[in-house]
């Protein structure tokens, strides 16, 4: 079977975060993997991420040190497992 990673590259947007994963849990052919790349010094977001029901979700949160979208996209490339990568933005 062939699996499905879904890297999200976020920045302060928890709301917009949380609308992006429930949108996920949905999608009819599920991602094996859900890789949230956050920055460090963005507190909101690992908060909501410290609450949000991972339940039906495989969701994987990676901390980047660095600012810049294309960083964070390249940190959720060397995590992930999948034989198809996505990206989407949050």
């Amino acid at each position: 079977m062939i699996s499905i990673t879904v890297i999200v590259p976020t920045y302060r947007r928890p709301l917009d975060l949380a609308r992006c994963l429930e949108a996920l849990k949905k999608q009819t052919l599920k991602a094996s993997q859900v890789i949230v790349t956050v920055r460090d010094t963005d507190a909101a977001t690992w908060q909501f991420l410290e609450t949000f029901n991972r339940d039906t979700l495989p969701l994987q949160a990676v901390k980047i040190e660095v600012g810049g979208v294309v960083a964070a996209m390249n940190l959720g490339l060397s995590v992930s497992e999948g034989d198809i990568i996505a990206f989407t933005d949050d």
